[in-house]
């Protein structure tokens, strides 16, 4: 059994992560925080990322799914140090800590917001400049890891707006929260933003593939079905059973569509949740909906 270090365990992919695969591997949980409920995890590790210390982080790890990132990361510049100490310097550290335990394996959760401003394709091999300090660090995350290819497999996931179950403060849980609550929801453009919402599953069926099968470089991971931000709440309120109320924004919408040629090289993407059955089984599971 391959035994796993889980930084941002206590996250909503990373709590995800380890109920989906906890018979399959052996989890080391690492989180800034013990939970009650952590209490039932014999492989709970306490490390606050701002200052790591890696002394009591367990010898012999296969492989490190590296999912920490600040909880500040809407607080700048107030929380600046906050943001680079947990995105930019726990990940060096941290590289640095598997090179010297020949960990085989680590693999990067980053962000499809690398992007910004979403101008050129959102292809794995376009140089991009995002524009948001949140942005840049998850970037400079990226780069450190070049330098580490030679020691270890290295592979860095892109996401784009995971939802599911459990999940907190993101686009989909305030889009079900406004459409419960009858608050409007603004609109650029006639639809507003096209996007492509990974349900929590499948992200975690591809971050299990890639273990096992040492994948290597960089991923966009999200749905290949794109959707209207106004066709996504009308789904939404069909299940519920309300109507999700509009208001027109004065802005542009914008296509945020990922390429994923390179994904579909290695995985068959038809075996993805669509957004309709995605939906379905977080508003049905979710008690905190209800």
């Amino acid at each position: 059994m391959k035994k796993i270090l889980l930084t941002g365990a206590n996250g909503f992919i990373g709590q995800a992560f380890f109920h989906s695969l906890k018979q399959k591997y052996e989890i080391f949980s690492v989180v800034r925080h013990k939970r009650q409920e952590d209490e039932q995890n014999s492989h709970i590790i306490e490390c606050d990322f701002t200052s790591p210390i890696f002394d009591h982080f367990p010898s012999d790890i296969d492989a490190i799914v590296h999912l920490a990132q600040s909880n500040e990361y809407r607080n700048f510049p107030e929380k600046a140090h906050d943001i680079f100490a947990v995105n930019v310097a726990s990940t060096a550290a941290l590289l640095e800590w598997a090179t010297k335990e020949k960990v085989k394996n680590f693999i990067l959760a980053s962000t499809g917001s690398v992007y910004e401003p979403y101008t050129e394709s959102l292809i794995e091999s376009i140089s991009s400049v995002p524009e948001s300090y949140y942005s840049i660090t998850k970037r400079s995350a990226e780069l450190l890891c070049k330098p580490y290819e030679k020691f270890l497999s290295i592979c860095i996931f892109r996401l784009f707006f995971p939802y599911g179950e459990g999940q907190k403060d993101k686009l989909i849980p305030n889009l079900i929260e406004s459409i419960q609550t009858g608050k409007e929801i603004t609109l650029h453009g006639t639809e507003g933003m096209l996007l492509c919402p990974t349900y929590i599953k499948d992200l975690i069926d591809i971050f299990d593939e890639a273990l096992m099968k040492n994948w290597n470089g960089i991923y966009n991971l999200a749905n290949a079905e794109l959707i209207s931000l106004k066709t996504l709440c009308e789904k939404i309120g069909k299940i519920l059973g309300k109507q999700p109320k509009f208001l027109r924004g004065s802005g542009t919408s914008l296509k945020i569509q990922p390429s994923l040629k390179k994904l579909e090289n290695v995985f068959d993407l038809s075996n993805f949740h669509s957004v309709d059955n995605g939906l379905k089984k977080m508003l049905k599971n979710d008690t905190k909906i209800h």
